[in-house]
Parts: structure tokens; sequence; C-alpha cells
């Protein structure tokens, strides 16, 4: 007596199968591998992005509240800031805040510097107060910078200075502002770093 075909697959059915699954897993293989291949440079260009951002939002109102005369984009221009850790000035300035009566209560300085470390350069934003100088802050801008020699240039033209920033990836930030304070400074209440 022959018995019923006990359930299961044929050799034939299993192999095609296996050459089913290894062509559908093939495709998700080349899919994984270009996502991760292109997530680096997604992640680059969001930082790129953030960087140019911090520049757009600190250089407008740092000129705005700059004395003209202070404005300086000589790269040899020295930073009375302590531990500002030097590098080339890229554009520096100086502004008052003023009380009510038109009397300066403090000077502030702001100088923006290419600071490098091995082979990256980046931008930061250097701040202190007068008369003593003291309590510098030192932001970081951007991450790295183009590797061109001219990462970052500023014009100045009295009172109106225009910025460029290069970034690694080939991303370029164009920025203008114009002092609004001829000789004065800011007023009390206005908000400052």
């Amino acid at each position: 007596m022959r018995r019923e075909r006990d359930a299961g697959f044929t050799l034939t059915e299993l192999l095609v199968v296996i050459v089913i699954l290894g062509a559908i897993s093939g495709g998700l293989l080349s899919v994984v591998a270009t996502f991760l291949r292109t997530q680096g440079g997604a992640t680059t260009q969001f930082d790129d992005s953030r960087s140019l951002q911090q520049v757009a939002t600190y250089f407008p109102r740092d000129v705005a509240a700059s004395i003209p005369a202070s404005l300086s984009s000589n790269p040899s221009d020295t930073s009375p800031c302590p531990g500002s850790g030097g590098g080339p000035n890229v554009l520096s300035m100086n502004w008052n805040e003023i009380f009510g009566n038109g009397t300066p209560i403090k000077t502030y300085h702001a100088s923006y510097r290419l600071q490098t470390s091995g082979s990256t350069t980046w931008l930061v934003r250097v701040t202190c107060e007068g008369p003593t100088w003291a309590q510098t802050k030192v932001v970081r801008l951007t991450n790295r910078l183009a590797a061109s020699p001219t990462k970052v240039s500023a014009d100045v033209n009295g009172g109106y200075v225009v910025m460029v920033v290069h970034t690694n990836t080939g991303r370029q930030l164009q920025l203008a502002a114009t002092s609004s304070s001829p000789t004065e400074g800011l007023d009390y209440d206005d908000e400052l770093d």
C-alpha cells in the first residue's frame, strides 16, 4: 500500500525560493549601501547649514551695532580679548553701550577670526568688554571650511561690510550689513551677548 505524499517541498521548489530570496536580498543590500554612502554627505550639509545660520545670526547684529571707524578687515589686527586663541582677523569691530543721557557705559569688541588645528580651519567669533577686556567669549561659528586660501573674506567700505564664507562642501554664504551706529553706540536697553 502506498502512502500519500508527505507534506513538504520538492528540491526544485526549494531551489526556486532560494534564487528569488537571493535576488530580493541583493536589491535590498544595494539600497542600504547607497543610503549609508549618502548619509555622511547629508550630515555634512546639515552641519554646514547650521554653521552658516550661526554666522548669519551674529554678523548683521554685530555690524549694525559697531562704530564704522572701528570696522577692520586687516588680517594682522589682533584682538584685545585675552584667550582669544589668535588666528588671522577676518573682521573686527567695537561698539559702545550708552546710557539714556549719551554717556558710554561699556565698550565691546567683537572679532571674527580664522583658527586652525592641524589641517582643519574654522571661523570663530571672539567677544569681550572693556575697559579691562574681561569675560572673553569664543564661539565656533563653522565646522571645517574650504581648503582654498580664501575660506572667509570681508570687505569693509565705510560702515558697509560684506562677508563671504566658503564651506568644505562648496557651499557659499554672502552676508552684507551696514552699521547703524555712526558714532554713538547701543542704547542701554539693547540686548548684548
